[in-house]
């Protein structure tokens, strides 16, 4: 945990906590307090509304608990390129992304370029620090015509982004880090 007073040398600007914010990496963002400008020490549980009543999931019927809050972040993946709307040609594309895992290390990137139903291991680039993982995927485009990309992240507690909505019983979304369909079209080019 850090209180950060600068980013990238320069005073930190107040979209992102002037004067000061404290940054909890691997956790949620609500984790990393913006705008600091006092801490108190306690001898118990904070129990404040954004901390009993949000950023927590609703459990199914069956669970030992009625809610789990969140803290620790969900491995996760996105699609960076192709951008939305980007006009892509035949043949050769690389496709690019992120993922991240908080606290765990991001080990795998699958990519899929047909909705998936088939699934090829995406080439990690190098990272420093709980920055996220960029990666590459060359696709050899078979044609002009519609595709669905996805992307999905493991980390190496083994945990697997999942391909649907991980909890019906939450109904606000909080942590939701299902793969999500990346619709492009491609032309004759």
């Amino acid at each position: 945990t850090v209180l950060a007073y600068e980013r990238n040398g320069e005073e930190l600007p107040p979209l992102h906590g002037y004067p000061l914010r404290l940054v909890v990496p691997g956790w949620y963002g609500m984790c990393s307090v913006k705008w600091l400008v006092g801490i108190q020490v306690l001898d118990h549980e904070f129990d404040g509304f954004y901390q009993t009543e949000r950023y927590r999931v609703m459990n199914g019927p069956d669970a030992d608990t009625f809610y789990t809050y969140l803290t620790r972040m969900k491995v996760k993946s996105i699609i960076t390129g192709p951008s939305i709307g980007e006009a892509i040609p035949t043949g050769t594309y690389v496709v690019a992304g992120a993922a991240w895992s908080g606290e765990d290390e991001v080990v795998r990137v699958d990519v899929s370029t047909d909705g998936g139903k088939t699934w090829g291991q995406a080439h990690l680039l190098p990272r420093s620090g709980y920055s996220w993982h960029r990666w590459e995927c060359p696709w050899e485009i078979p044609g002009a015509g519609n595709y669905v990309l996805m992307s999905r992240a493991t980390n190496a507690r083994g945990e697997t982004q999942p391909m649907e909505f991980p909890n019906k019983w939450d109904g606000l979304g909080y942590g939701n880090n299902m793969v999500f369909p990346f619709p492009v079209e491609v032309a004759d080019g």
